[in-house]
């Protein structure tokens, strides 16, 4: 098995390569540019974890790959113009197995985790090294967010990772946190890309949506994202956070695919698209060319990122103090105990 795997398949990293007999492409990072073979690009040794790991993920991934991406990424590149019934459909799929799979998603996760660790050396951990942990309440329905983003990243994390956490800031463990927080943060996301549940929330969350190919007489930019949404109240974001407008994702170096609803399509500046394709980016894109234009949208790159980390930030600390923590705090008691809540009280409240 080979053990780099990749989170953005090489077959859609083919179709921006410098040419069609190179498996080349110019990848554009904040600290430098390069050329590339895709086999380097957008991957990560044992991503999806090994063979013999309870939450192996890559199975999974290459089913997909081959039942949508090899599928439908054929035709879509080769086609412009709207997509019949049956592609639409296809498309909402392709959507969601990119959404699912990103390395953005799991890297959210742990920067969330890693607010979480406990800083203060004073709290005589072993004083209460006894404490039983809490069973805890799962959240009502009613405090479950609309947006299948928070849906399936923000509420595992407050139920499964949230919990674990605060039970470890309780524990005689303390030092295996940082990286614990690591593994688990990548055992959610694998855990997330096994469910069926999810991937079926995604598509059927843009089943109102018709879908378009265009054409682009400039080069295209692909992100480690993959594709990103613009919002009803203009905002572009790597998630869907809000009522979303339109879905962008440049599928070639001059194919971009778009959804809309109504009767008119988009009108499209392929200039901005990449503007804001840059913006929503993580760590890097990549693109066919090599230019002064292309190098300037670097500076952009995680732009769109920090007003959606503050948001999920908020969410989950809301989440954990109105529900995880009101329940923890019915079993202080002592004196260390009650330190350690008001600890936690400071942690979660922090404005970000």
């Amino acid at each position: 098995m080979n053990r780099k795997q990749h989170y953005v398949p090489q077959s859609l990293l083919r179709k921006f390569t410098t040419s069609l007999d190179k498996d080349q492409v110019y990848w554009y990072g904040k600290e430098k540019t390069i050329l590339s073979s895709i086999k380097d690009v957008f991957s990560e040794r044992d991503y999806y974890d090994r063979k013999e790991s309870e939450y192996f993920a890559d199975d999974v991934i290459s089913d997909g790959e081959k039942a949508i991406v090899d599928k439908l990424l054929p035709n879509l590149v080769e086609m412009e113009g709207l997509l019949n019934q049956q592609d639409s459909k296809q498309a909402c799929d392709f959507i969601s197995h990119f959404a699912l799979r990103r390395s953005l998603n799991r890297n959210l996760l742990f920067t969330i985790a890693e607010e979480y660790r406990l800083e203060d050396d004073d709290l005589s951990l072993d004083k209460i090294s006894n404490f039983e942990p809490v069973p805890l309440r799962l959240l009502p329905p009613k405090m479950l967010q609309h947006e299948y983003f928070l849906r399936i990243y923000s509420i595992p994390f407050v139920i499964s990772s949230g919990i674990n956490f605060l039970e470890e800031i309780l524990a005689i463990h303390l030092e295996k946190t940082h990286v614990s927080s690591k593994s688990q943060s990548k055992d959610i996301h694998n855990k997330i890309i096994i469910d069926d549940n999810n991937h079926q929330l995604i598509s059927e969350s843009l089943g109102d949506f018709k879908w378009i190919v265009l054409k682009s007489q400039h080069h295209l930019i692909l992100g480690d994202t993959v594709c990103f949404f613009e919002h009803q109240d203009g905002r572009f974001s790597p998630f869907d956070d809000g009522l979303i407008k339109n879905v962008y994702m440049p599928i070639s170096s001059h194919k971009l695919m778009v959804s809309f609803k109504g009767d008119y399509s988009p009108k499209v500046s392929f200039e901005q698209i990449n503007y804001q394709n840059a913006r929503c980016c993580h760590l890097s894109f990549i693109c066919a060319k090599n230019s002064d234009e292309i190098h300037s949208l670097v500076d952009l790159i995680e732009k769109n990122l920090k007003p959606l980390r503050q948001k999920v930030f908020r969410d989950n600390n809301s989440l954990i103090n109105h529900h995880i923590l009101s329940q923890f705090a019915t079993h202080f008691t002592a004196d260390t105990d009650a330190k350690m809540l008001d600890y936690l009280r400071v942690k979660m409240n922090v404005t970000r």
